[in-house]
């Protein structure tokens, strides 16, 4: 996609709050998406704010605190203003942001640690996951290899005529 069709678009960020790596990942990633976005925000609460308050958002929506039967209404009317969803592992927003409407991007780098694929994952619209070679065997790891090689076996097929 062109420079001109992604400017129009706008990205919401997002990290589970678990320690600093989600949060540092989607910082570190921020500079490189900025210049391809018209608009980028960042939805978060407490400590996920801290290394995302510096960086030169559009918007920064701290949702810390918003009671529980409010929180559906605050994030509809957040979501509405994005129409790219990227999130490091933060699974319930992603499944928030999915069922208003958003494209979801997960960014997974604990691909290798999970034992169950979370559905949200599945129904992503694209999932990035990190591979950490020789970590963890088994679990999601393993399901997701398996799937990209099922993938790269059909699509070989596909091209020698052959049907699988």
């Amino acid at each position: 996609m062109d420079n001109s069709v992604m400017n129009k678009k706008r990205l919401l960020l997002n990290a589970e709050p678990f320690g600093f790596g989600p949060t540092a990942a989607i910082a570190d990633c921020f500079p490189h998406l900025r210049e391809h976005f018209g608009k980028v925000g960042y939805v978060g609460v407490g400590f996920t704010l801290d290394l995302q308050r510096p960086l030169p958002y559009d918007s920064l929506h701290d949702v810390t605190g918003v009671p529980a039967e409010l929180s559906d209404a605050v994030l509809a009317d957040i979501f509405s203003q994005y129409d790219i969803f990227l999130t490091a592992l933060d699974f319930c927003m992603a499944e928030k942001a999915r069922a208003a409407g958003l494209t979801v991007v997960i960014y997974d780098p604990l691909t290798w640690y999970w034992k169950t694929i979370p559905q949200v994952v599945k129904d992503a619209d694209l999932y990035i996951a990190q591979d950490f070679f020789g970590a963890g065997a088994g679990g999601a790891a393993d399901y997701w290899r398996c799937r990209s090689r099922l993938r790269r076996s059909r699509h070989r097929a596909a091209q020698s005529g052959r049907v699988e």
